[in-house]
C-alpha cells in the first residue's frame, strides 16, 4: 500500500488514535521510502526467511541558529533494504550418446541422466534446470560436431556436457575404437561452436566408465596379454588421462581451470563394478544411472545430495534406501563434495 503524506502519526495495527485495534498478529513490517516493483514483491514473497525490516528513523526539525540562517541541512535518504535474490533456473545442453540417455539392454532409454540430474536437483530444492538434450544413441561427438545447429544452443547457456564413446579416449586397437586425439579435436571443435554463441557457458566433461572385469571377452580383445581386471583397469586409467587432456584443451577457450570433469567411470571403479551394469556388462542399469546423475549434480551444482530427500527417485528405480546412501557416499567421494 502507498502511505499518504499528512500529519497523522504513523500506526501499524490500530487508528492514529489508538482505538480500533486489530484482533491477531502482525509478522514482518516493512515500510520503504520509495515503490518496490513487481519483482521485489514477489521476490520477497518467496523468501523462505524474513528480512530485518528497514529501520526508519525519524527526520529532526530544523534547529533555530539566530547567527546563522535558519536552513536545515538535507537529510540524505536512507539506504534501502536490499531485495533478496532468487535463485535462477540452470540452462544445460547435453551431447553424448545411450550413456547419456540411459539406455539399457532389452529396455530401450528408461533411465535418462540429464531426467535423473533434474529429479535431484528438484529434490535439493533448486528451481528445475532448463534441459536439451541432443544424445544420440550410437553415435559420438564426431556425429554431434558434424550436425551441430546453432538453434540448439541458447545464449544464456550455463553449461554444456560431453560424454564420448567410452572405448574413442582409450589407446584401445580393436576395430580401430581407440581415438584420442579425434577425441580431444571433437569436443574442442564442438565447444568453439557454442562458445561462440553463448561465451559464459562452462563446458563439463562426462567422464564415462570401463567395462567391468566380468566383462572378459571384450577386456581380452582390447588389451590382450592382461587380466580381466587389469584391463578394466587400464582402460578406466586412460578415460582418465584422456578426459583430464580433453579439459586442458577446453580451458584454452573457456578459460584456466574453468572445465569441469563428472568422474562418472571413477565412482564405478569406487564401487568395485559391482551392481551397476545392464545384463550387457556395458551399459549401466538403474543404480549406475543413478550414480552417473548424482557424479554429475555435484559437478554442476558444487554441492552434495547428502541430507536431500531422494526416495522417491530410488523407490522408482527400485534401489533401496540403503544402496542409495552408498551411491550418494560414492559420488561425494569423486567430486569432491560432502
Amino acid at each position: 500500500m502507498v502511505i499518504g503524506t499528512n500529519n497523522v502519526a504513523l500506526t501499524v495495527g490500530a487508528e492514529a488514535d489508538g482505538y480500533r485495534t486489530i484482533d491477531g498478529a502482525i509478522d514482518d513490517v516493512r515500510v520503504y521510502d520509495r515503490a518496490v516493483s513487481a519483482g521485489e514483491v514477489t521476490a520477497l514473497f518467496k523468501m523462505t526467511e524474513a528480512a530485518e525490516g528497514l529501520e526508519i528513523t525519524p527526520t529532526p526539525g530544523p534547529v533555530t541558529d539566530p547567527t546563522t540562517d535558519p536552513t536545515p541541512s538535507p537529510t540524505p535518504d536512507p539506504t534501502p533494504d536490499p531485495i533478496p535474490t532468487v535463485e535462477q533456473s540452470l540452462s544445460l545442453l547435453f551431447y553424448g550418446n545411450s550413456f547419456t540417455n540411459g539406455y539399457q539392454k532389452g529396455k530401450g532409454d528408461v533411465t535418462p541422466v540429464p531426467d535423473l540430474l533434474s529429479d535431484i536437483a528438484v529434490a535439493a530444492g533448486h528451481p528445475a534446470p532448463t534441459i536439451v538434450n541432443k544424445a544420440v544413441d550410437g553415435k559420438d561427438l564426431s556425429y554431434a560436431l558434424s550436425k551441430f545447429s546453432a538453434a540448439s544452443v541458447d545464449s544464456s547457456l550455463d553449461f554444456v556436457v560431453f560424454q564420448e564413446y567410452s572405448t574413442k579416449p582409450t589407446t584401445i586397437n580393436y576395430q580401430g575404437r581407440g581415438d584420442p586425439a579425434q577425441f580431444k579435436a571433437d569436443v574442442a571443435g564442438l565447444f568453439a561452436e557454442i562458445n561462440a554463441i553463448a561465451p559464459n557457458a562452462l563446458p563439463v566433461l562426462y567422464e564415462t566408465w570401463a567395462q567391468p572385469p566380468v566383462a572378459v571377452t571384450d577386456l581380452k580383445n582390447y588389451y590382450p596379454g592382461l587380466s580381466a581386471t587389469a584391463a578394466s583397469n587400464k582402460m578406466q586409467a586412460e578415460l582418465q588421462k584422456y578426459y583430464a587432456q580433453a579439459a586442458s584443451v577446453l580451458d584454452q577457450t573457456a578459460g584456466d581451470g574453468a572445465t569441469r570433469i563428472a568422474g562418472v567411470g571413477d565412482a564405478f571403479q569406487q564401487a568395485g563394478w559391482t551392481g551397476l551394469f545392464s545384463s550387457d556388462n556395458h551399459h549401466a542399469n538403474n543404480a549406475g544411472y543413478a550414480l552417473s546423475a548424482l557424479v554429475m549434480y555435484d559437478t554442476i551444482y558444487q554441492t552434495t545430495a547428502q541430507g536431500v530427500d531422494l526416495s522417491k527417485m530410488f523407490s522408482s528405480l527400485g534401489i533401496s534406501a540403503s544402496q542409495g546412501a552408498r551411491l550418494v557416499s560414492i559420488a561425494d567421494s569423486v567430486a569432491g563434495a560432502g
